[in-house]
């Protein structure tokens, strides 16, 4: 039997520091293409207040998520999410 393994935890403050870098960098790079919110969401499967959470830095977007928005925006989603920074 293996001994429990123990997560990392990670501060609240540093989930919402990164839940704000990605929502700026959703908000900052629709607007550059000129989507609207109406064409963003059609773009990207996803429910614009669902996008609009996400933006406002209040959403907790999975991975599947992530990758529908950074390839709605004509991204790589490694490449959108490397080029995140917070603090």
């Amino acid at each position: 039997m293996l001994g429990a393994m123990a997560i990392p935890q990670t501060d609240n403050s540093s989930h919402s520091a990164l839940c704000s870098a990605l929502g700026a960098a959703v908000k900052s790079k629709r607007a550059a293409r000129g989507f609207t919110a109406q064409e963003f969401s059609l773009a990207s499967g996803l429910s614009r207040s669902h996008l609009r959470a996400i933006e406002a830095g209040k959403g907790n977007p999975t991975l599947e998520t992530i990758e529908k928005i950074a390839l709605a925006l004509g991204e790589d989603p490694l490449e959108f999410l490397s080029d995140l920074s917070y603090s």
